[in-house]
């Protein structure tokens, strides 16, 4: 069946070329769609409607849009400025640097070559390409989420947090507005093992393991979208966290045993201990304390050392 169009409409002729619809459409007496055209002279013309078709609307893109460039074997560029005397050409720059030292990484490139990427959103986790258009390049290539996307700046548009946020703005683990990110795909999804990084109202799951029971909820807290619910053990203890990890395989050993730091362990005394990763070292908890290790925190070889051996329980 072919497409209907609207009184007004631009579309193709397959010999005219652009023509503008001023009636229809109307059947003939076989059935046939027809369509009054005018054509670029102003004169009208009865056609068929499968001699029509729609005009593909050209892209628009805003400044900072990742796009993909269909002439350069799907290089991401971004986009630097445009569009240039309502002609459908931009200024873009490649990504990643070219291979060949002689190419540039700044160009011109038509709307027509240009795919746009889903548009980066708040929650995201991306990766930072242009943190201030050339100048601090302080937290080019760190990984952080999206909290504040500014459709109508021209520059600075992501506001990204990097690591629990707990820092000053402009700290590694703070935030800063970037001028070009890449979503990354942390791959977190329902049934994973996670470590709790960030959780608004309950720091004190923080370091916590637990399994992923909702991997894209809308659950919000001031503001900050929280879209994973993790379990940590029966039904009713869980938590909206806005940041985890994915664990594969987190373990310790220590003379010659290894140790899950996403299992609780009983030593000698009957006491259940917690164990985590901190800043690098293996730390324990009492596991009573619902509360996962901290840097104060006993290290897990003293902890065996003075209460061992530990029994996985």
């Amino acid at each position: 069946m072919s497409e209907t169009f609207e009184v007004g409409q631009k579309v193709e002729h397959n010999v005219r070329g652009e023509v503008e619809v001023s009636y229809g459409p109307f059947t003939d007496t076989f059935g046939r769609r027809h369509y009054v055209v005018r054509l670029e002279s102003g004169r009208e013309q009865d056609v068929t409607a499968l001699q029509l078709s729609a005009i593909p609307e050209t892209p628009k893109f805003s400044v900072g849009d990742v796009v993909t460039l269909t002439t350069r074997r799907g290089a991401k560029a971004t986009v630097e400025y445009g569009p240039f005397d309502d002609r459908d050409v931009y200024l873009v720059k490649l990504v990643d640097e070219p291979a060949d030292e002689d190419e540039v990484r700044t160009f011109t490139a038509l709307a027509s070559v240009m795919r746009a990427d889903e548009p980066i959103k708040v929650g995201d986790k991306v990766r930072v390409t242009d943190d201030d258009g050339g100048g601090a390049c302080r937290f080019n290539g760190l990984v952080g989420t999206v909290m504040t996307v500014h459709p109508s700046y021209d520059r600075l548009r992501y506001l990204v947090e990097f690591g629990d946020g707990r820092g000053h703005h402009g700290d590694l683990n703070g935030r800063w507005n970037c001028a070009a990110v890449e979503r990354v795909d942390d791959g977190v999804k329902v049934g994973d093992r996670v470590r709790v990084i960030a959780a608004s109202f309950a720091s004190e799951t923080h370091g916590k393991v637990g399994t992923v029971e909702e991997a894209d909820s809308t659950e919000k807290f001031d503001g900050i979208p929280h879209p994973f619910l993790v379990r940590f053990g029966r039904p009713s203890d869980t938590v909206y966290a806005s940041k985890v990890e994915r664990i594969d395989g987190d373990t310790h050993t220590y003379n010659g045993v290894t140790y899950d730091l996403t299992a609780q362990y009983k030593d000698c005394d009957g006491d259940v201990w917690r164990l985590g990763r901190v800043a690098g070292a293996v730390r324990g908890r009492m596991a009573h304390l619902m509360q996962a290790p901290i840097e104060s925190s006993r290290t897990l070889n003293s902890i065996i050392d003075s209460y061992g051996p530990l029994t996985r329980v």
